[in-house]
């Protein structure tokens, strides 16, 4: 009996995390007769929709409007009167969790599994009461919770049962090309220079600010270093301002959305990513898969230490601090580019030998 799954997620994008995971088991669940549809409530990125319309998923977009607006609330609701879903699988948090959770369940929809991909976000007052409002919100109508990471989940599900998943990769998809750094590089009328990478949304989760900060720090030490990010977002004429104050603006390549991050990756001798809160951070493995030295914060958690290549630096530390830490490691680590992919299977990060991980759930809860 075919079975019937709506997955909600941000978007059908090629740089959303969580959109790549899902993705990265949804062959394998069609495979298996699985029916999956798509909820998505953020339209501007949708390059993967072609993708999974021709393999028969249907795709609905949530209405671009205030959060509460009526027409968004009326639009989740006929999803659900028009649709018979065994399984709802909401990949968002917030109020556009707390809408879908709400029409399922209102609907009758027997598996409600609410999946954290990060921890709380509690950056700001606006983003904390959001939290403490919707997250409890979501917890309570759902019956199944699912998290990226033990330490996401704790921190949203506390005490309650969750099961992790991991955000694997295929890591051979991202093994060093020089022939992909030649040509990006020469893309980019790099030479010589040496590259730090960036591949992240430009927003606070990410700590963009303090990315100029360590990269203008170690620039007084490499004065052919450049930054190169890929990646777009809200805060990119921040970012542009803050290189601008630096007098680092000429150094900094800001390349947006790259349909093929493999080949950027390639391009750089390392990457960095300071973040302020992580789920996972599936670019930590990416980026080690590619034989790159990686430094990412102290609030990566420690599940991202696949390789010797990553490095976790407390944000205690200045950023002059990081530049100095980076440097002694780089030396020591530069132009290995050789990784043992093993490592990623043993660790339960790669994606051949678990895409079968969200059908066992899924097959789990109809033995319930």
């Amino acid at each position: 009996m075919k079975r019937n799954v709506l997955m909600c997620i941000p978007d059908l994008g090629i740089c959303n995390g969580v959109t790549s995971f899902m993705l990265s088991f949804y062959d394998y669940l069609i495979e298996q007769e699985y029916s999956v549809d798509f909820l998505v409530v953020e339209d501007q990125h949708m390059e993967k929709e072609s993708y999974v319309t021709e393999k028969g998923s249907r795709v609905f977009r949530v209405p671009i409007a205030a959060k509460y607006d009526k027409s968004r609330i009326e639009f989740i609701d006929k999803v659900f009167r028009e649709n018979a879903y065994d399984i709802v699988h909401v990949n968002f948090p917030g109020p556009n969790g707390a809408m879908v959770l709400k029409a399922a369940k209102k609907w009758g929809v027997k598996h409600r599994i609410y999946h954290c991909h990060n921890p709380l976000n509690l950056l700001s007052l606006k983003s904390t009461l959001s939290e403490r409002v919707f997250t409890p919100i979501c917890r309570s109508r759902a019956n199944k919770f699912l998290a990226c990471s033990k330490s996401a989940g704790i921190s949203i599900f506390g005490n309650r049962d969750f099961q992790v998943i991991n955000n694997a990769i295929e890591p051979r998809d991202f093994v060093f090309d020089a022939k992909a750094r030649e040509r990006v590089r020469k893309s980019l009328q790099l030479e010589s220079q040496m590259v730090v990478g960036v591949a992240a949304r430009m927003e606070a989760q990410k700590n963009p600010s303090f990315i100029v900060e360590v990269f203008a720090e170690m620039k007084k030490k490499c004065k052919d270093a450049v930054l190169v990010w890929v990646g777009d977002g809200g805060m990119q004429k921040q970012i542009e301002e803050a290189c601008v104050a630096k007098n680092i603006r000429d150094a900094v390549f800001l390349v947006g959305r790259q349909p093929d991050v493999t080949e950027w990756y390639s391009a750089m001798d390392l990457f960095l990513l300071p973040s302020r809160y992580e789920g996972l951070g599936i670019v930590f493995l990416e980026a080690q898969a590619n034989g790159l030295p990686t430094f990412g914060s102290d609030c990566v958690p420690e599940e991202t230490q696949i390789t010797h290549l990553m490095h976790r630096i407390s944000l205690e530390k200045s950023a002059a601090q990081w530049a100095d830490e980076i440097w002694n490691i780089y030396d020591r680590q530069q132009g290995e580019r050789m990784v043992d992919i093993d490592l990623f299977r043993k660790h339960g990060f790669d994606v051949n030998y678990s895409k079968d991980k969200l059908y066992v759930v899924y097959e789990s809860l109809y033995q319930e």
